[in-house]
């Protein structure tokens, strides 16, 4: 009999600013976090591979309390983080019960629009950044943030642009179904994606016609929708956009319509069936085809596990989720379970393997501050860290971990960090402000409170530091400033 061995917390590599002229320090410990520290700690030591793997039959769920560095890790997975309060309450759950405790959407707040959208003088704009503020606020409280990470999750799969479908209701509209759908069947979920305005828009098949064909969203629902490139044809594309026709957005009221007149109902041949194909007919033989399924099942597996846990997993590992998820008839939920019980999800190639998103440290800042996102303007500054939510930068969504790694993102990282501090001294409600009385050991200790992480012994041996220069005046910073570098450490970008 086999048992799951769950590694120990990783402990990042120590970080050092020292001898840096005063206003240049924070610069210097920003540059020294992307092209060093930060960059080996959450990209190159992802690349390793799972160190192990175990039969589906012989796996077994111990029935013993979860380690506190399991925890920590799933609730940054399964959502945006958990305080140590959390962990410590979470971690005397067996693995299973602990599973079921993030799967559980039984209590998700319910869905309204923002508020700006019922106020006729808002303008356009400000209406798109209520939304922004919006969703990072539901993100950043939400009691149940997997299906949040999820809803995100699509939001980049299934991808809309607001820059060009242009209307801000549709674009929530969109999300609003990704959070709906976010744990259930797949297969549903992309045939109400596929006939909402946003998407009809933002990938041309409201003017896809008999007379003219569009084939974008033709091409797009199988090449990075469902299967990937290599299992379809040109032809196929060809005939799902003769399937799509006549599916298009009423000009007066904004919604759906099909429009028989426009619809071509001459013989289609896709995945070498011959007949008079309809759109939606399309997505439900992708799905259920036994070829396509499969196909469709490994697509969506490696997606999954490569946003949940790490890139590139191994063959033998997608062939067991995929089975399951097939088995499943596509339940998001059902594969959620699988993943998260996988021992492989809890090896330290896990463990080192992610970036956090620029969403996901914008959400970890409001979480650890405490402020909304009216307060700390993230719109500002999503651009310069690369990524804009409802403004992917093209079809295929975001990428991951290097993406995130420049040093201009960085930079825009630490502007966030330094915006949030600013703010809070504003607000006169700054954690870290009139802490005199604690020693510089204590001070970091709080500061580790408020920002969710444990810091490596290096991290925290800077931050000390930092403290004690600030304390003797000899370096031109005042002391809650320590909520900047704590936010900026390596272990607070690693998801």
């Amino acid at each position: 009999m086999r048992h799951l061995f769950f590694p120990p917390r990783f402990q990042p590599s120590d970080v050092t600013c020292s001898g840096m002229r005063r206003r240049s320090r924070l610069v210097g410990c920003r540059r020294g976090l992307s092209e060093t520290n930060l960059t080996r700690l959450a990209l190159g030591i992802g690349l390793v591979a799972p160190i192990f793997e175990i039969p589906r039959h012989e796996r077994l769920i111990a029935r013993v309390p979860t380690s506190t560095s399991d925890v920590a890790h799933l609730l940054r997975r399964a959502g945006f983080g958990g305080s140590k309060s959390d962990i410590a309450a979470l971690s005397g759950l067996d693995l299973a019960a602990l599973v079921e405790h993030v799967l559980d959407d039984s209590s998700a707040p319910v869905d309204s629009p923002p508020i700006e959208f019922s106020n006729p003088n808002v303008s356009g704009w400000d209406k798109y950044v209520g939304l922004v503020h919006w969703w990072y606020d539901r993100m950043a409280t939400s009691s149940t943030p997997l299906v949040e990470k999820m809803t995100l999750f699509w939001h980049g799969h299934f991808t809309s642009s607001h820059a060009t479908v242009n209307n801000t209701v549709w674009m929530y509209d969109q999300n609003a179904l990704f959070r709906r759908r976010a744990m259930g069947n797949v297969r549903l979920l992309a045939q109400e994606m596929a006939i909402q305005p946003a998407m009809l828009t933002y990938l041309d098949n409201r003017w896809n016609t008999k007379r003219g064909a569009q084939q974008n969203f033709a091409r797009e629902l199988m090449e990075l929708f469902t299967m990937g490139i290599g299992n379809y044809s040109e032809a196929d594309v060809v005939d799902v956009a003769r399937a799509w026709t006549g599916h298009t957005v009423n000009g007066t009221t904004g919604l759906y319509e099909f429009r028989a007149s426009n619809h071509d109902t001459g013989a289609k041949t896709i995945f070498g069936t011959t007949k008079n194909w309809d759109g939606p007919q399309v997505i439900d033989e992708i799905f259920t085809n036994a070829i396509t399924s499969d196909v469709v099942a490994r697509f969506l597996v490696t997606k999954l596990w490569t946003f949940f846990a790490y890139p590139n997993p191994t063959p033998t590992l997608v062939t067991s989720l995929a089975t399951a998820f097939e088995s499943a008839n596509f339940d998001v939920k059902s594969l959620l379970r699988a993943m998260f019980l996988r021992p492989e999800f809890f090896s330290s190639s896990a463990k080192q393997a992610l970036v956090r998103t620029p969403t996901e440290f914008v959400v970890a800042v409001l979480r650890g501050t405490g402020l909304v996102a009216a307060d700390l303007h993230p719109e500002w500054f999503s651009d310069g860290m690369g990524q804009e939510l409802f403004d992917p930068p093209n079809v295929a969504g975001w990428k991951n971990n290097s993406y995130w790694l420049t040093t201009n993102a960085l930079s825009a990282r630490a502007d966030l960090a330094e915006n949030a501090h600013w703010k809070l001294s504003n607000l006169k409600r700054h954690p870290l402000e009139m802490k005199t009385a604690l020693t510089p050991a204590a001070l970091v200790d709080l500061a580790s409170d408020l920002v969710d992480v444990d810091f490596s012994v290096g991290t925290r041996a800077v931050l000390t530091d930092f403290v004690v220069r600030t304390r003797a005046g000899v370096n031109g910073w005042t002391e809650p400033q320590l909520l900047v570098l704590a936010l900026l450490a390596p272990e607070f970008h690693v998801s």
